[in-house]
């Protein structure tokens, strides 16, 4: 099962949110909504639910305002979505994480990081990974260095097919 961070799971609630940038242009990226609502199309036609991951959710809800529960009643009814808690596995995981990462240095000189973007990176990594899944679908730079030293694969939405 694949697993959304925020920066994906936000154009599901959000379908309007500001697009991560084009790579191969530096300007926002097109057909963002599009492109995750093939994403999910395809995993639903295949049952292949999707994992989001509590920390990924709070980001997006808080962004979100207002529709809270809503929210939560919807994906937690359907069953193309699977909500993994941050519980006591995804926390020896996230012990691992950063052990790994203070080991090998990462991030430290790496400014456009704030400490809350790692914490949050980190767990949603960490809850991938005690789900044993190894695909995150992220535009997060934190999530995408973060590849090379866990045996997970990082996808970003400029890589996605839309119709």
């Amino acid at each position: 099962m694949p697993v959304f961070d925020a920066t994906t799971l936000m154009f599901l609630v959000q379908p309007n949110a500001k697009p991560p940038s084009d790579p191969a242009t530096g300007e926002p990226l097109a057909h963002v909504s599009q492109r995750i609502d093939y994403l999910i199309r395809d995993m639903q036609s295949k049952s292949q639910p999707i994992i989001i991951p509590t920390p990924a959710l709070a980001e997006v809800l808080v962004i979100a305002r207002g529709n809270i529960e809503e929210w939560i009643s919807i994906l937690q009814q359907s069953r193309h979505f699977h909500i993994a808690d941050f519980d006591i596995d995804a926390v020896k995981k996230l012990v691992h994480v950063t052990q790994k990462i203070h080991e090998n240095r990462v991030f430290e000189s790496q400014s456009p990081f704030t400490k809350a973007q790692l914490k949050y990176d980190r767990q949603i990594v960490a809850v991938a990974l005690a789900q044993n899944e190894s695909t995150i679908y992220s535009d997060e730079q934190g999530i995408k260095q973060m590849e090379r030293y866990f045996d997970i694969e990082v996808i970003q939405t400029h890589t996605l097919l839309y119709e």
